[in-house]
């Protein structure tokens, strides 16, 4: 067996996985005993700060304690709209656009809610667009009302 002490940055809920059985999880770090081959870990946060991050990792007999990381980039959203917007992440509200949003990496849901003072919004409508974040990068949502 192998001794796997899983980590992730940033903290998050933590969980080792050998075919469809749960060998341990918890918060900030966990160790499961574990036969050697392959392994899935993955780590995830909800919230202002969500993500899901999913890794493969192949454990051979030795050595017998292995230490592993899950480390979670940034990637940047700039949303624009004409008229006015009221942006929601994942469904946790931001703010209103113009706006540029540092998030973590992975798929994230856009709700793009126009403003309703505005003439052209009076019947509240609403836009939702998916974006994968990839670290490092810059993604442009945009959406003019009619």
């Amino acid at each position: 067996m192998v001794e796997l002490e899983l980590r992730s940055d940033p903290p998050a809920q933590l969980k080792v996985i050998s075919g469809r059985k749960v060998l341990a999880e918890g918060r900030g770090a966990v160790t499961a005993r574990v036969a050697p081959g392959t392994v899935a870990v993955e780590a995830w946060a909800t919230g202002e700060n969500a993500f899901v991050k999913r890794e493969t990792i192949k454990l051979g007999a030795t050595p017998r304690q292995v230490s592993h990381t899950i480390t979670v980039g940034r990637g940047s959203v700039m949303v624009r709209t004409f008229p006015a917007a009221h942006v929601l992440v994942d469904g946790v509200p931001r703010g209103d656009v113009p706006l540029k949003l540092s998030l973590f990496e992975g798929q994230h849901t856009i709700r793009l809610e126009c403003d309703r003072s505005v003439p052209q919004c009076a019947d509240g409508l609403v836009v939702t667009r998916s974006v994968v974040v990839e670290p490092g990068k810059t993604i442009e949502v945009m959406h003019k009302w009619q």
